[in-house]
C-alpha cells in the first residue's frame, strides 16, 4: 500500500472516515472512543501506518447514546450484573462542573437509566440541592451518598470529588466499586484501599 492511500478495510461500519481536503488529515467519526473499542483502534492505528493523521470524532447524539448505555453497563458490571436492589451513589447532576445546570446533562440520562433498571440511586452535586427525578435521592454531602452503596460513579467532572476521603469511603461503602465516568480519580490510591476500577478507556 502506497503512502497517501487509504486503507482499503477502513471505510466500515461503525466507523465513517472523511478525507479533509488537505487529503492527508482523516476523521474518524465513532460514538465509541477508540480506548474503548479495539476495532477503532486498529482502524486509526492502520490509516496512521499509511501517512495519514487520524482524528476521532464522535457525532453529539451518538455519544450521548453511547455514554449512557456504555456506563450503565459498567455500572452492571461493577454491581455483579445487576444494578436492581443496588445502591448506587452518583457523584454529579450537571451536565459538566462550575454550573447548576441539569438539562441535556448525561449524568442524568445515566442515573435515570439505572433507575429504570432498579437501582437505589444517591446523588450528591455540589451545586444542586433539590432535583425532581424520581427514586433518586439527593444528599446535602457525598458522603451520604457513598455509605452504604455498592458501587461509586463519578458523572461530572468537579474538582471536589479528586479530594473524597478514600479511607472514610472504603469504610461506609457496602462494597469497593467505582466507576469513574470522567476519568478524573486517582487509579493507584483507590485500588491501594481494595477499590475495583472502571474508567472509560482505561484500564
Amino acid at each position: 500500500m502506497g503512502s497517501g492511500t487509504l486503507p482499503a478495510a477502513a471505510p466500515v461500519h461503525p466507523l465513517v472516515l472523511h478525507p479533509r481536503t488537505d487529503r492527508r488529515t482523516v476523521l474518524v467519526f465513532s460514538a465509541v472512543p477508540p480506548g474503548v473499542d479495539p476495532e477503532v483502534t486498529r482502524r486509526v492505528d492502520r490509516l496512521r501506518a499509511a501517512g495519514f493523521e487520524a482524528r476521532t470524532v464522535a457525532p453529539p447524539a451518538a455519544a450521548r447514546r453511547w455514554s449512557g448505555r456504555g456506563r450503565c453497563r459498567a455500572g452492571a458490571e461493577a454491581a455483579g450484573g445487576t444494578v436492581a436492589g443496588t445502591r448506587i451513589a452518583a457523584m454529579g447532576l450537571t451536565f459538566k462542573a462550575g454550573t447548576d445546570d441539569m438539562r441535556e446533562s448525561p449524568a442524568v440520562e445515566i442515573i435515570t437509566r439505572l433507575v429504570a433498571l432498579g437501582a437505589d440511586v444517591h446523588a450528591y452535586d455540589p451545586a444542586v440541592t433539590t432535583a425532581d427525578l424520581p427514586g433518586v435521592t439527593v444528599e446535602p454531602d457525598p458522603y451520604a451518598a457513598i455509605e452504604g452503596a455498592t458501587v461509586l460513579a463519578v458523572l461530572t467532572e468537579w474538582d471536589e470529588f479528586t479530594w473524597l476521603d478514600l479511607d472514610k469511603a472504603a469504610h461506609t461503602m457496602a462494597a469497593r466499586h467505582v466507576v469513574d465516568a470522567r476519568n478524573i480519580l486517582d487509579i493507584g490510591a483507590l485500588r491501594r484501599r481494595g477499590f475495583t476500577y472502571r474508567g472509560i478507556g482505561r484500564a
